[in-house]
């Protein structure tokens, strides 16, 4: 389990230090790794922020050059690829280590009601639970998916990585037009056809936003709703993606920020299942520690033109 940063939304019990195990795993082929699709971002510029949240502003002009993005999430089975190849440490019976950091979370810590675990591990395996193969990876800490990015880089020799927030924001409102969620400035009925939040369908009964029903309780799989204009799926909703990119209170960046890890935070964007509109624009700011996990943030792919 994962501690949280006092910015996030939710919190989480603090990491226990207990090493109970080492999983070793056999590499895969380069032919059995699965790429994902993704779309060349046209560069522009636009306008970034918003006045909505005091961590969004100042609204300001920034250009992004011509980049690719996955137009989908990073789901549990193509995770589990990328688990079973590498060396892992298990600590405190659910804490999944590489390299001494922190990656993913085997047990949900918080917003739990009726959450069934999706990856478990057995017989020194990782595996998927039926049915949730092509749902978003989440309970993944920053240091998973940027570790996940280093290995399916190396394997396939073709520079893979997290977006930037000011790519995520970009690419999630369409350019330059900047809608408020990803593919319509309509908050009603018809949002439900773009994006996976808590509405009538949500676990969490009385974060519950009436007005709306996706049909989810939880996550749904990857491209169930409809895309935005560059045809990127569920930018708005289904997990929070996390950035390459520093969190600070506001764009507005110290002369001098601190280096001491307690102080180290990163972006993440998007809005989950378990949102409402209000909290998830395109341009709605999160953040948390590099070994957050939970069962809301997840991630995508980037690469350079």
């Amino acid at each position: 389990m994962c501690r949280s940063h006092p910015t996030a939304l939710f919190l989480l019990g603090f990491c226990s230090l207990l090493l109970l195990g080492i999983s070793a795993h056999k590499p895969l082929k380069n032919s059995e790794i699965k790429e994902p699709a993704m779309v060349l971002i046209p560069g522009g510029a636009f306008k970034m922020g918003s006045n909505d949240s005091p961590d969004s502003k100042p609204i300001h002009k920034v250009f992004v050059r011509a980049f690719y993005l996955a137009t989908k999430e990073v789901t549990n089975a193509e995770f589990v690829e990328f688990l079973n190849s590498i060396q892992t440490e298990i600590r405190n019976g659910e804490d999944v280590f590489f390299k001494g950091q922190q990656i993913y979370d085997l047990i949900c810590d918080g917003f739990c009601s009726d959450w069934e675990a999706e990856i478990y591990l057995q017989d020194g395996r990782f595996k998927v639970r039926t049915g949730q193969e092509h749902h978003p990876v989440t309970l993944v800490s920053w240091y998973g998916a940027t570790a996940y990015a280093k290995w399916l880089s190396k394997r396939t020799g073709k520079p893979y990585r997290l977006p930037t927030e000011e790519e995520w924001e970009y690419a999630a409102g369409g350019g330059s037009a900047h809608q408020k969620w990803a593919g319509t400035n309509n908050s009603g009925k018809k949002l439900s056809q773009y994006a996976n939040l808590c509405d009538q369908a949500c676990a969490v009964k009385n974060w519950r936003y009436q007005i709306l029903n996706d049909g989810y309780a939880y996550t749904a799989p990857v491209g169930s709703f409809k895309p935005n204009k560059f045809g990127l799926y569920d930018m708005t909703g289904n997990a929070h993606e996390w950035c390459n990119s520093r969190y600070y209170g506001s764009y507005i960046i110290p002369d001098h920020p601190s280096q001491k890890p307690e102080d180290i935070s990163y972006v993440f964007r998007g809005g989950s299942w378990i949102n409402k509109p209000t909290d998830v624009l395109t341009s709605s700011r999160f953040s948390a520690e590099p070994e957050y996990c939970t069962t809301v943030v997840g991630f995508r792919l980037a690469k350079n033109k």
